[in-house]
C-alpha cells in the first residue's frame, strides 16, 4: 500500500511540511537612504549565533530561522552596529526587519534597541494569531485551548474543545514543531509559541476543515537556565490542585559563540482532587452509609424485601462542593536536542511523555439503572493513558552560509551579483507517536470473572421421570450457596429474607445477574450501592508521520525587482488504532449458556446406572456444536481426571468455581463475540496485540480442522498529501498562489452495497438468466428485488439510492414500491442461504465487500495582501479545504459478521469520503495612532459532506438500520473586529469580537438522531448547537517596570511595585441554541417542541485574572542571576454560574419539573401508596439529589497560588 502512496506523489514531485519558511527579511541603508550591500547580519540566541547571512545589490536580505524570540545584530565596515533585542519571529511569515546604520567612529560599541511589533502587518495572507510565551505567562489560564479562544472567530467554554469560525470541534487539529499529533498537548510553560490559524489557511496545511493550533516548544537556552515553578489550589478553593515543574537548558558544547550542542529538558506533575469541579457542589452518601448498605442492600419493609438505600436520612448525605474521588494525575516529560554540526545544517531531536491517570464518574456500562455517583463515587473506574512522541528533525541550508562570526562583511570581500536562487532549504522529518489507554473497573481491573461473581452454587442435575417411571430428562436444582467476596453487596441480595431456593432464577442474585427490582433506588433515580463498572478497554495507537520539504526564494530581476518564495512539500502518515473491549459482567452467563449446550436430551439405548428405586437412568445425548470450546474447557477444570468422551456425558456446574479457576481461552472467540461480550482489533479474542500484516480477509480464513481464524487487522488508514505555493510582491500587492493534494486511503475493504451484505444480481446479469426483457430505462447494473425469495417476478430496482418500479419508472420514494414493509427479497447472486451466510465456510469475502477506493483532492488556496499604505492593509483569500473522516469510519469484520442480525448491524460506515470547506474572506487593517490598531473582516464558508447520522431502510433480514453517511452541510458567515492597544506606560489591551451565524443540518455526526424513522433523512437546516451570535474577548495587563521605567508608587524610596502586574480576561458570549422539550419526563424533556435548536441559553461571562511580582534575589554581579517570580491567579474570578445546560422540559438549568408534573404528580401518588404519606419525603429527597446537574453550568471560581524561581 505505501508502494501505491509513494508512487502517487512521484508522479508529482510535490510535497508537504507543516512549518512553512518562516523567516526574517529586511533593508539595510545607509542614513542618507542608499542601500548598503554586503552587511552582516546575524541572528542570535543569548549569546549563541544561529545563522548569518549577508546583504545583496539592493541591500535586502532573507533569513530562514525557526519561530521564536532572538537578537539581530547588523554591522558593517564604517558604519556603528546596530543590534535589536527581542525580535519576535512568528511561524510561517516573512517577518520584516528593516534597519538605517550610521556612519561613525565608534567601530567597537553597538547600539542596542528594542524591536517593537508592527502593528500592521504587511504580509496579511493568512488570518492569523500569534501567542508568544511572554504572553502566555501573563494570562491566567494554562489551558492551550483556552488561550487559543482569545482569538475572534474562537469559542471554547472552559477549555474544552475548540470550534473555529463555526467548524466542528472535530475540525481543529493540532500541531507539534510541526508534526500533526493527538491526545494531551504539553504545558504551556513548555510553548514558546501557539499560532492560531482561522482562515487563509496556507497549502502547507492540510486535513482541516474548522482551523489550526500550531504549537512551537521551547528550545535550548544559550546559557546554562532553569527554573521550577510550583503552584496549588490548596486552602484557597476545595479542588486540591498541585503543579510542580521544572526545567534545566543550556548548550552542551559550543564552537566559539556557536552552540554545536544544546539541549532542554522538563518535567512536571500534575495533581487535581477534581478535574471537573461543579458550579455548586455534588451530594454523595457518607461513607459510613455506603458500607452499611453493601452488608444490607435490602431490608424487609412491611414483610416485603426492598432496596434499603431507598430510605436514607439526610443527615446520611453530604454536600460536598467538589466531585469525590474524582482524582486526576498526570507526570509529563519533554526533551530536546539541537545539533549543528555546521552552519547550515542542524538537526532537532525532541521527545515528550505524558501519563494521565483519571477517575471518572461513569454515565453507562454500570450494573443498574440511575445514577453512579451517590452510593458508588468510593469506586469510580479509572482510566489510564500514556502517550509517547518523538520528532526527529534535519535542515539543510544549500549553497555557502557567510560565516559572520569569522570575517565581518565589507572587508576584502568581492561585491559580486546575487543569485538569483537564495535561501534554498530542505527538511525532512519524521514523527512518531503512541498512546495506550487502560479504562477499567477499579476493583476487579483485568479479573474478568471476578466483575459478575455473587458466590458458590452447589447445582445438580437429577433426573425426572414420567407417570410410568420412564427416566425423561434432568433438572437442574440448587442445594445450597455459600457467598463470595468479590461483590459483597451482590452476595447480601439473598439475605432478607434469607433465600435457600432449588431453583437458580429464584435467588435474587446470582452469578452474572441482579434483579432489576432491587439494582436500582426508586425505578432508576440511582444505582444501588456496590455496583460494578462493567467495562474493559485497552487501546494501543501509532502515528508515525513522514515529510519532507524544499523552498527557496527566486528573484528573477534581483531583490529590487520581487522575491517569489516558493515552497513544495510531502508528507506521507500512517496510523495503526488497536482496540480490545470485553464487558465481562454477563461471562459466567456465558459460560452457563455453553457449558452443558451439547447435551441436547437423552439416550434411550444407552444405560448410564439406575436409581435407589431401580429406574433405569439413560445416558445423555450429546451433540456439539461448530466453533464450540467452552463445553470440553470446563470438564477439564471439574472434571480433571477424567476422559472428555466420559466426562462430556456430566453435566457441567460453573457455579460452584471460583473465579480464578476460569479464564477467557476457555471461550473460542465465537462464543464470546455471538453474545456481543467482546470487541477488538488488532489485538486476538485474548487480547494479546497481533503481528504485523494481518489483512482484513484474514478474520475469514479456517485452519484445516475447518475453525475461523477470527483474526480482526487494526484500522491503519494511510494519508499523504502534497502542495506547491509561491508568494510574491507584485505592485506592491503580496500574492500568495498555491494548490494542495490529499490522498485518503482507509486501506481496508468495506461494503459493495450498503443496502445488502451479499452481492445482488444486476438487471442485465438477471434478466439474462430468466430469459426475460428488462426495462430500457433501467441499467444493466441497477440491483433487482423480487416479488418474494425464489420468485421470477421483479418487484424494483435500485441504483444507489434511487429506487424504480418494476417497469423501470423512478419512484420518490421506496414506500411508493414496497408500503411500510421494510423487509424486501434482493435477488442474490448466492440464491442458497447456507452457501451464502457471511458466518458459513462458503461465504466469498469478494461478492460482498471490496477495497476501499482512495480519495483524491485538488485544494487551491488563493490570497492576497494590499498595503493601501503604511499605516492600513486589505486582505482577501479562498481556500477549499478537505478533511479525511473524523469519526465513525472504521468497520471490522467482526462488526460486518453479525450486519444481518437485528440489533447487531454496525452503525460505522467504513466508505465516508472527506468532508469539504470553501473558505472565502475578505478583510482591513487600520493603524489608528502609534500605538494602536484595528483589524476587521467578514467571512463566509460553506462545509459540504459532512458526516451525519442517517437511517437505511428496505434492507433484507433487518429491514432498516442506522448508519453514518456524508449527507450534512452548512454555512457560516462571521464578521470579525479586533482592537490591539500596545503599552502605553503601564497598560496595554486588545480587544475581539465576532459576530457569527453558524447553522445547517447538523452540528455534530449525532445531530440527527431521533429524526431518520423509516429511513427517511430529511435535512433540517437550524443553527449549530455550538453556535455564539456575539463573543466578545478582553484581555487587559497592567503593569509597572523597573529602575529607570518604573513610575509607580514609593514607600521610603522603595519601588514596591517594581515588576508588578495584574492581567485579566475578560469573556462573554450570547447563549447557544437549544431544543425545548415537548413533554417533561425524568432528568430530561421527551420530543421536539418549536424548532431545533430554537431556544438560546443565556449569556455567558468569565474573568481570569493573574496577579504578578517579579524580584531579583542574587547580587547584581552574580553571573547566573535567580529570579523569583510570584502570582495569584484566578479563574472564574467572580465564580459566575454560567448555564451551558439545561433540562429540555422544563427549560431550567436547576429543576426539570418532573415532581410538580401531572408524570410526577402520579408517581408521587404511587410511591404515597405503596410505602406511605410518612415517607414520601425519602423519594422527593432522593430525586433532589440527582437533579443538581453540573454539567449545566460552566466551572466555579478556582484560585491558585505559585512561585517560579529561575537562573
Amino acid at each position: 500500500m505505501f508502494r501505491r502512496v509513494i508512487f502517487f506523489f512521484a508522479c508529482f514531485v510535490v510535497a508537504s511540511v507543516l512549518q512553512g519558511q518562516t523567516s526574517i527579511a529586511g533593508q539595510i541603508k545607509e542614513d542618507s537612504g542608499e542601500p548598503i550591500i554586503n552587511a552582516s547580519i546575524k541572528v542570535l540566541k543569548g549569546k549563541n549565533l544561529i545563522v548569518g547571512t549577508i546583504s545583496d545589490y539592493d541591500g535586502n536580505y532573507s533569513i530562514q530561522v525557526d519561530p521564536g524570540t532572538y537578537s539581530v545584530e547588523f554591522s558593517y565596515t564604517g558604519f556603528n552596529s546596530k543590534r535589536i533585542d527581542e525580535v519576535r519571529v512568528l511561524g510561517g511569515k516573512v517577518n520584516p526587519l528593516n534597519v538605517t546604520l550610521v556612519k561613525g567612529l565608534e567601530l567597537d560599541a553597538i547600539e542596542v534597541t528594542a524591536f517593537k511589533i508592527p502593528l500592521i502587518e504587511t504580509d496579511k495572507t493568512t488570518s492569523d494569531k500569534t501567542i508568544t510565551s511572554e504572553a502566555i505567562a501573563k494570562l491566567g489560564s494554562r489551558s492551550i485551548n483556552a488561550i487559543a479562544a482569545t482569538s475572534a472567530g474562537v469559542s471554547s467554554i472552559d477549555g474544552g474543545d475548540l470550534n473555529i469560525r463555526g467548524g466542528r470541534t472535530d475540525g481543529t487539529v493540532y500541531y507539534l514543531d510541526g508534526i500533526r499529533f493527538t491526545g494531551r498537548p504539553p504545558s504551556s510553560s513548555d510553548i514558546e509559541q501557539i499560532q492560531i490559524i482561522k482562515g487563509g489557511i496556507e497549502p502547507q496545511y492540510g486535513d482541516v476543515t474548522g482551523g489550526v493550533i500550531s504549537l512551537t516548544s521551547k528550545g535550548p537556552a544559550s546559557e546554562l537556565a532553569g527554573g521550577i515553578e510550583g503552584e496549588t489550589s490548596q486552602y484557597l478553593d476545595p479542588y486540591g490542585y498541585s503543579f510542580i515543574n521544572a526545567n534545566l537548558s543550556g548548550p552542551l558544547y559550543k564552537k566559539g559563540n556557536r552552540s554545536v550542542l544544546g539541549f532542554r529538558l522538563s518535567g512536571q506533575y500534575t495533581y487535581q482532587k477534581d478535574d471537573d469541579p461543579p458550579a455548586f457542589g455534588e451530594y454523595f452518601a457518607k461513607q459510613s452509609t455506603i458500607d452499611r448498605l453493601v452488608k444490607d442492600p435490602i431490608i424487609l419493609f412491611k414483610g416485603d424485601p426492598a432496596v434499603n438505600g431507598a430510605f436514607i436520612e439526610n443527615n446520611e448525605v453530604d454536600f460536598s462542593k467538589y466531585n469525590k474521588n474524582d482524582q486526576n494525575k498526570a507526570l509529563d516529560f519533554t526533551g530536546k536536542l539541537d545539533i549543528r554540526p555546521s552552519e547550515n545544517v542542524d538537526v532537532t531531536l525532541s521527545g515528550t511523555y505524558a501519563n494521565v491517570t483519571d477517575r471518572f464518574v461513569p454515565t453507562d456500562n454500570i450494573i443498574g439503572t440511575g445514577s453512579w455517583r451517590l452510593f458508588n463515587w468510593d469506586h469510580n473506574p479509572m482510566s489510564d493513558v500514556t502517550t509517547y512522541r518523538g520528532n526527529l528533525r534535519f535542515r539543510h541550508r544549500l549553497g555557502k552560509i557567510v560565516d559572520v562570526s569569522q570575517k565581518e562583511s565589507g572587508e576584502g570581500t568581492e561585491s559580486k551579483k546575487a543569485s538569483p536562487i537564495q535561501n534554498a532549504t530542505y527538511t525532512l522529518q519524521f514523527g512518531y507517536q503512541n498512546t495506550k489507554g487502560i479504562t477499567e473497573d477499579i476493583v476487579h481491573k483485568d479479573n474478568f470473572f471476578d466483575y459478575g461473581y455473587v458466590g458458590s452454587f452447589d447445582r445438580r442435575w437429577e433426573p425426572i421421570f414420567d407417570q410410568q417411571d420412564v427416566h425423561v430428562g434432568y433438572v437442574d436444582l440448587v442445594r445450597s450457596f455459600t457467598s463470595g467476596d468479590k461483590n459483597p453487596t451482590f452476595a447480601h441480595y439473598n439475605d432478607q429474607p434469607n433465600l435457600t431456593p432449588q431453583v437458580l432464577d429464584s435467588y435474587r442474585a446470582y452469578n452474572s445477574f441482579i434483579s432489576s427490582s432491587f439494582h436500582n433506588v426508586w425505578s432508576g433515580v440511582h444505582t444501588n450501592a456496590g455496583s460494578v463498572y462493567n467495562r474493559y478497554n485497552k487501546t494501543d495507537d501509532d502515528i508515525t508521520t513522514l515529510q519532507g520539504s524544499f523552498g527557496f526564494d527566486f528573484l528573477p530581476g534581483g531583490s529590487k525587482n520581487g522575491r517569489h518564495n516558493i515552497q513544495l512539500g510531502l508528507v506521507i502518515e500512517q496510523r495503526v488504532n488497536r482496540n480490545w473491549t470485553i464487558l465481562p459482567y454477563e461471562l459466567w452467563k456465558f459460560g452457563r449458556l455453553y457449558q452443558n449446550d451439547h447435551i441436547t436430551g437423552i439416550d434411550s439405548t444407552c444405560i448410564a446406572g439406575v436409581d435407589s428405586l431401580g429406574r433405569l437412568i439413560y445416558c445423555t445425548l450429546t451433540i456439539p456444536k461448530e466453533g464450540s470450546k467452552f463445553y470440553k474447557s470446563i470438564r477439564g477444570v471439574l472434571f480433571p481426571n477424567d476422559s472428555l468422551s466420559n466426562s462430556i456425558h456430566k453435566y457441567a456446574n460453573i457455579d460452584q468455581l471460583r473465579p480464578d479457576q476460569l479464564s477467557l481461552d476457555m471461550f473460542s472467540a465465537s462464543e464470546l463475540t455471538d453474545q456481543s461480550a467482546l470487541g477488538f482489533s488488532g489485538y486476538d479474542y485474548l487480547g494479546n496485540k497481533l503481528a504485523r500484516g494481518v489483512k482484513f480477509e484474514d478474520f475469514f480464513q479456517r485452519d484445516a480442522n475447518g475453525n475461523q481464524n477470527f483474526s480482526v487487522a487494526p484500522f491503519s488508514p494511510i494519508y499523504a498529501a502534497g502542495y506547491l505555493q509561491d508568494k510574491f510582491v507584485f505592485k506592491d500587492i503580496i500574492f500568495r498562489i498555491g494548490t494542495r493534494v490529499d490522498y485518503y486511503d482507509a486501506n481496508t475493504k468495506v461494503l459493495k452495497d450498503p443496502y445488502s451484505l451479499h452481492g445482488i444480481l444486476g438487471a442485465k446479469a438477471f434478466h439474462e438468466q430468466k430469459g426475460s426483457v428488462k426495462p430500457g430505462s433501467i441499467g444493466d447494473d441497477y440491483k433487482v428485488y423480487l416479488t418474494e425469495a425464489g420468485s421470477p417476478d421483479v418487484k424494483a430496482y435500485r441504483n444507489n439510492d434511487q429506487w424504480y418500479f418494476a417497469n423501470g419508472t423512478p419512484a420518490n420514494s421506496s414506500i411508493l414500491i414496497f408500503g411500510e414493509n421494510n423487509l424486501v427479497s434482493p435477488a442474490y447472486i448466492q440464491p442458497v442461504d447456507s452457501l451464502r451466510t457471511i458466518r458459513g465456510k462458503y461465504f466469498k469475502v469478494d461478492e460482498s465487500f471490496e477495497d476501499y477506493k482512495p480519495q483524491v483532492n485538488w485544494m487551491p488556496r488563493i490570497a492576497f495582501s494590499f498595503p493601501i499604505s503604511d499605516n492600513a492593509n486589505f486582505f482577501s483569500h479562498y481556500d477549499v479545504l478537505v478533511q479525511r473522516p473524523t469519526s465513525n469510519s472504521y468497520v471490522s469484520p467482526l462488526s460486518y459478521y453479525y450486519f444481518d442480525i437485528q440489533g447487531r448491524t454496525p452503525e460505522q460506515n467504513g466508505n465516508l469520503k472527506p468532508s469539504r470547506k470553501v473558505d472565502y474572506e475578505v478583510g482591513f487593517q487600520q493603524k489608528l495612532s502609534d500605538n494602536s490598531a484595528l483589524s476587521i473582516s467578514a467571512y463566509y464558508n460553506e462545509l459540504r459532506n459532512m458526516i451525519a447520522y442517517s437511517t437505511l431502510s428496505k434492507i433484507a433480514t433487518v429491514g432498516t438500520y442506522n448508519t453514518y453517511t456524508n449527507i450534512d452541510f452548512g454555512t457560516v458567515k462571521g464578521f470579525n473586529f479586533s482592537y490591539d492597544l500596545r503599552r502605553i506606560n503601564n497598560f496595554e489591551f486588545t480587544a475581539a469580537y465576532t459576530l457569527q451565524f453558524a447553522d445547517g443540518t447538523g452540528s455534530d455526526p449525532d445531530s440527527q438522531k431521533g429524526l431518520t424513522g423509516k429511513g427517511i433523512n430529511i435535512r433540517n437546516i437550524f443553527a449549530f448547537t455550538y453556535d455564539e451570535r456575539h463573543r466578545l474577548s478582553f484581555t487587559g495587563d497592567y503593569r509597572y517596570g523597573s529602575g529607570k521605567q518604573y513610575n509607580g508608587p514609593r514607600i521610603g524610596g522603595v519601588n514596591i511595585l517594581a515588576n508588578t502586574g495584574i492581567n485579566m480576561l475578560v469573556t462573554t458570549a450570547s447563549g447557544r441554541p437549544y431544543t425545548p422539550g415537548l413533554t417533561i419526563v425524568r432528568y430530561d424533556g421527551a420530543g421536539y417542541r418549536g424548532d431545533i435548536n430554537g431556544g438560546r441559553l443565556p449569556w455567558n461571562f468569565n474573568i481570569d485574572l493573574k496577579a504578578d511580582k517579579s524580584f531579583t534575589i542574587s547580587k547584581p554581579e552574580s553571573k547566573h542571576p535567580m529570579n523569583v517570580n510570584i502570582y495569584l491567579r484566578v479563574q472564574n474570578l467572580l465564580d459566575t454560574r454560567n448555564v451551558i445546560g439545561l433540562y429540555r422540559g422544563s427549560e431550567d438549568p436547576a429543576d426539570d419539573g418532573y415532581l410538580a408534573s401531572g408524570r410526577g404528580q402520579i408517581e408521587k401518588g404511587s410511591t404515597s401508596t405503596t410505602y406511605g404519606e410518612e415517607n414520601l419525603h425519602y423519594f422527593i429527597d432522593s430525586y433532589n439529589y440527582a437533579l443538581l446537574n453540573p454539567d449545566n453550568y460552566t466551572l466555579p471560581r478556582r484560585i491558585f497560588l505559585g512561585i517560579v524561581l529561575g537562573f
